[in-house]
């Protein structure tokens, strides 16, 4: 009779385990980013719409407009994505540090932040990143 090795199944729970971990890791992810948001935003906060077109490690890039695959590659090395570019980085008050995992390149999305310093580019801090609905 040919029986399946023990460390075969162990290999397999294994696997599944994993699968399910972050199958329920993406809805609790979601139910959290559900959750009230405005009763945890501060008074004063102001949105900016835009498209991420560069992601750093604390950071993210939005711009008016999606950027091509040469224009991104350029401003990657330059810095420069060209006007109305808005550097967003993680507001000190939140603890979340996935803020901005989970976005893709050229997604259009809301930042919910504090003030906006009128630097060359923008910047601002955001408390809370929402990813937009596609039209």
């Amino acid at each position: 009779m040919d029986k399946t090795p023990p460390y075969n199944r162990l290999l397999v729970a294994c696997l599944l385990t994993l699968l399910f971990s972050f199958i329920f890791k993406e809805i609790l992810l979601e139910k959290e980013a559900s959750g009230d948001l405005k009763n945890n935003l501060p008074i004063d906060y102001i949105t900016i719409e835009g498209y991420v077109v560069s992601k750093r490690i604390n950071t993210i890039w939005i711009a008016a407009e999606p950027k091509s695959i040469g224009e991104r590659i350029i401003g990657f090395f330059t810095s420069n994505y060209g006007s109305e570019v808005t550097i967003v980085s993680r507001h000190k008050d939140v603890d979340n540090s996935e803020l901005f995992r989970g976005l893709k390149i050229n997604q259009k999305v809301l930042v919910y932040g504090d003030h906006l310093k009128e630097s060359n580019p923008g910047q601002i801090s955001a408390y809370h990143v929402e990813v937009m609905k596609s039209d």
